[in-house]
């Protein structure tokens, strides 16, 4: 226990925590613990590390917690482990860890020990995993390692096959693989290469590099040694069995394979095998004869097919997912020599593509749905017309068969002014607005006056003309015009009347001109005694 672990030793106790606090979870505290009020006293807020980020107190409030669990990622195979700290006296203790993934029991959380693989050669496995990794890596306190050379026999295996971390430190020095006479052209200072051959049954090795054969198998272990520079011998650890031993009767090999030969083998048999030469160099390997099995494979997911050959050494389990679902695994697994599949049977995910976040504020889906097969529709308010795919449909690698649309504001061109005239607008062109066009002095509107944006971005009418007119010139004063119009064509003329005892003073008839004015003033109406 630490009990000034205020930082809440994430760096120095586990390789990531990610926190679920259980907010209002108490520890019940016994009678001792409240006789002074010290005991009583509330803790900081702890740092909190949160996906590598670090959150002073996590934004939670501590007062009267006195326990607090979170989830611990711990190890390079990310194990989880449900852990724990405990206010005492003001001061957070631990953290404490389970011991098992589903245990209860909680452990300190004890140093780390750092690995760094630098021998090409040994193979390190820790949980049934090899690990290959090539930078330094922390594994927690209670880790266990086996090693073994990459291929068992052709390199003498020297040190410990089983290591563990205990408070940061390993209970023994790394081991390593030396070269034997086959990689170091048979020099007689190099310890003899040890080749197994199975010539009926069935062989393997294990991740701690023991060979293991099936019972009634027939296996000839050769000492590969230079015969000219005497015989090698054979030892074994095995009862009271002999093993007949010489040099091989084929003539390649008679001058440098030293064999031993395990005639139907049983379980008597397993031991230690080790070939010394006339020097004293030595290699030796490790054979366990045995039935191997492995366990049954649990089939409860009703969306994987699977196709099992066997349970024994070697036979090899296929699995493939329904339609709609992904494996997630390896889609094919090995029974292994330890007795042990070479991996977990996969899963079958739902396909599911990511959730659909449209930047249109406007665009409507018909559906939320996102698994594999399924189809989105499109479709926009009106005034909006839709920019893009009208439709998508989720595919097998979890993407969709298009980008989502958008919904864009229908709007019409800015309207031109006819010549001679101009437009009345509000600079806005979206579906409803409109606009209206007048004429300028001289000129006669011929057309509609006003339109509007419709909900397909096209004006309701056409521009308007601005032709050449004269407009109605008015009437004199006990007077009338004949004819009365708002607008005159060009050339047309009017003639201008008096009322009964009136003359008229000026020109009676006024032309229309081109320019769009009339020919004359307009004449006066003068009482005739004036």
């Amino acid at each position: 226990m630490c009990p000034s672990c205020n930082k809440f030793l994430f760096v120095t106790c586990a390789v990531l925590i990610i926190v679920f606090f259980k907010a209002g979870r108490f520890e019940k505290t016994k009678p001792e613990d409240l006789q002074t009020k010290e005991h009583r006293r509330d803790c900081v807020p702890p740092e909190v590390t949160v996906n590598g980020s670090v959150i002073p107190g996590g934004g939670t409030t501590f007062t009267g917690v006195h326990e607090v669990q979170f989830l611990g990622i711990i190890g390079p195979l990310e194990q989880k482990r449900v852990c724990k700290i405990k206010c005492f006296n003001g001061t957070w203790i631990g953290p404490l860890c389970t011991i098992d993934v589903d245990g209860d029991r909680f452990q300190p959380m004890l140093r780390q020990c750092s690995l760094q693989m630098t021998d090409a050669e040994v193979i390190v496995s820790y949980e049934g995993k090899r690990l290959t990794a090539d930078k330094e890596m922390a594994l927690p306190h209670g880790s266990k390692l086996d090693f073994r050379c990459s291929e068992v026999g052709m390199y003498k295996f020297v040190g410990q096959q089983h290591l563990k971390c205990s408070n940061g430190k390993w209970s023994s020095t790394f081991p390593h693989c030396v070269a034997t006479t086959l990689q170091r052209n048979f020099s007689a200072q190099a310890p003899p290469t040890i080749i197994y051959n199975v010539m009926s049954g069935d062989a393997d090795v294990t991740e701690a590099g023991e060979v293991v054969i099936l019972p009634n198998s027939i296996v000839h272990l050769d000492c590969l040694f230079q015969r000219e520079h005497g015989n090698p011998e054979w030892a074994w650890s095995a009862g009271q069995r002999q093993y007949p031993c010489g040099w091989s009767l084929s003539t390649d090999e008679r001058s440098w394979k030293y064999r031993l030969s395990i005639y139907y083998a049983k379980e008597e048999d397993s031991g230690f095998y080790s070939c010394t030469t006339p020097r004293g160099e030595s290699n030796k390997i490790y054979v366990i004869v045995k039935d191997v099995e492995c366990p049954p494979i649990n089939s409860i997911d009703h969306n994987r097919v699977m196709a099992v050959e066997g349970n024994k050494m070697h036979s090899k389990a296929h699995f493939a997912c329904m339609e709609g679902f992904k494996l997630v695994g390896s889609k094919d697994i090995t029974c292994t020599a330890s007795g042990k599949w070479s991996d977990a049977p996969p899963l079958c995910q739902l396909i599911q593509c990511p959730l659909l976040t449209p930047d249109s504020p406007h665009l409507k889906l018909s559906t939320h749905n996102r698994t594999y097969g399924d189809r989105v529709n499109f479709s926009c308010p009106t005034s909006y017309r839709l920019v893009g795919a009208a439709s998508l449909h989720c595919l097998k690698n979890e993407s969709w068969s298009d980008y989502p649309p958008m919904c864009e504001a229908i709007t019409c061109t800015p309207p031109l002014p006819p010549p001679n005239g101009r437009v009345l607008d509000t600079g806005r062109y979206l579906t409803g607005d409109t606009v209206t066009y007048t004429c300028h002095a001289g000129f006669v509107l011929v057309g509609e006056s006003m339109a509007v944006c419709n909900d397909v971005g096209e004006w309701s009418q056409q521009p308007p003309i601005c032709k050449p007119a004269c407009e109605f010139p008015g009437e004199p004063a006990n007077g009338y015009v004949i004819p009365t119009k708002f607008h005159y064509d060009i050339g047309e003329i009017v003639v201008v009347s008096c009322n009964k005892g009136f003359r008229t003073l000026g020109s009676k008839e006024l032309h229309c001109m081109p320019s769009g004015h009339w020919s004359n003033p307009l004449p006066h109406c003068r009482p005739y005694n004036r």
